[in-house]
């Protein structure tokens, strides 16, 4: 049995019961017929205790000894969380698209990545939200304050 495992499953699991009440506050659907706008958020929430706790089931019947954690490469997970708390901070300061830029980058440079591939998959990427959600969609996305 892996505690690892199973803590992180936990974990999950009292984050998606957590947000699935709070999608309980989401406007109701407007018609009996027509999903409201908290449907696909309480599929996802649900989805994901039933896979959380499919992985706790299946570890605990399993009975898998621990292995030994390969600590070599925690300061490349810690730095990978960092980077992604400084791109929900400087988001609506700088926008999405400077920010995405830039984590994509970073993210594919930590795990080892080359720079050319970094740049290629976040033009790539950027170009297709940009074509998906700003212009077919018409969906607005954070600017930034500078721009």
């Amino acid at each position: 049995m892996k505690k690892g495992t199973i803590i992180i499953a936990l974990l999950s699991i009292m984050t998606s019961v957590f947000l699935y009440f709070y999608t309980l506050k989401l406007p109701m659907p407007t018609s009996p017929n027509v999903p409201g706008p908290a449907y696909v958020p309480k599929l996802y929430l649900t989805l994901a205790v039933v896979l959380a706790a499919t992985i706790i089931i299946s570890n605990w019947i399993s009975r898998l000894p621990d292995k030994d954690v390969n600590w070599e490469r925690s300061p490349f997970v810690i730095m990978g969380i960092a980077l992604m708390l400084l791109s929900v901070f400087f988001i609506n300061l700088l926008g999405y698209f400077i920010v995405t830029f830039i984590f994509i980058i970073g993210m594919v440079l930590l795990m080892g990545g080359k720079l050319t591939h970094a740049f290629g998959a976040s033009f790539l990427f950027l170009t297709f939200i940009y074509l998906v959600f700003v212009k077919l969609f018409h969906l607005p996305l954070p600017k930034g304050t500078f721009f």
